[in-house]
């Protein structure tokens, strides 16, 4: 009776295993199942809406660089290609027209100051020249006029020195003047005499200011 049930329970333990057995293999075929499943929708999937892979990923973004390099290379190139057609352009249109450089442009600004000042200094120098000319030729024009009325004076009267100091009569005591003011009024003379003096010195003025301006235009000539 032992060894019947030792064997029953042999049966049923294998039995159990084989249960097992079956039971992993299904497990098994259902996992592997569910796999493939997976993987076929995953493919679908990614055949539906295109997601791209890691290389491709890599490719793209190489593509959008290089593609960004060769914008910027040919911006580069064109601005050095519209540089340099510029400067050509400069120097035809310079070379048909003439056009003065920099340097030539401040050389003759430079020259036509210096002329300009030049000619500010000569204005200067003649009318100091022409003034002092004229303050000389009037003092000497005084002198001589004094001199000559000192002259003309001591021959009219022909008046010893010791006989200058006279006195006048009692009665033309009232209407005497100042000894000072008696000669002032002899040298005066006459307002004729006067008015052709006058005459006199303003064409002598002229005549000397018109040569002494040929003199001073033809040392400026020189």
């Amino acid at each position: 009776m032992f060894l019947a049930f030792s064997w029953s329970s042999v049966v049923g333990f294998l039995s159990r295993i084989s249960g097992l057995t079956m039971l992993r293999s299904k497990t098994q075929e259902a996992t592997d199942q569910c796999r493939d499943m997976t993987k076929q929708k995953v493919e679908e999937l990614e055949q539906k809406y295109k997601m791209p892979t890691l290389e491709e990923e890599e490719q793209e973004y190489a593509m959008q660089k290089l593609e960004e390099l060769e914008q910027e290379y040919a911006m580069q190139k064109l601005k050095e290609l519209e540089q340099e057609y510029a400067r050509q352009k400069a120097e035809e249109l310079e070379k048909e027209f003439k056009m003065p450089k920099l340097e030539e442009l401040e050389q003759e600004y430079a020259m036509q100051k210096l002329k300009e000042l030049e000619q500010e200094y000569v204005r200067r120098r003649l009318d100091e020249l022409e003034q002092e000319y004229e303050r000389q030729k009037v003092e000497e024009l005084e002198q001589e006029y004094e001199r000559q009325k000192a002259e003309e004076l001591e021959h009219e009267y022909e008046m010893p020195m010791q006989e200058h100091e006279y006195e006048m009569p009692m009665q033309e005591h009232e209407y005497e003047m100042p000894m000072q003011e008696q000669e002032y009024e002899i040298l005066r003379g006459s307002p004729e005499r006067q008015k052709k003096l006058e005459i006199i010195k303003d064409e002598n003025d002229e005549s000397r200011k018109k040569s002494f301006w040929k003199r001073m235009s033809k040392m400026f000539k020189r």
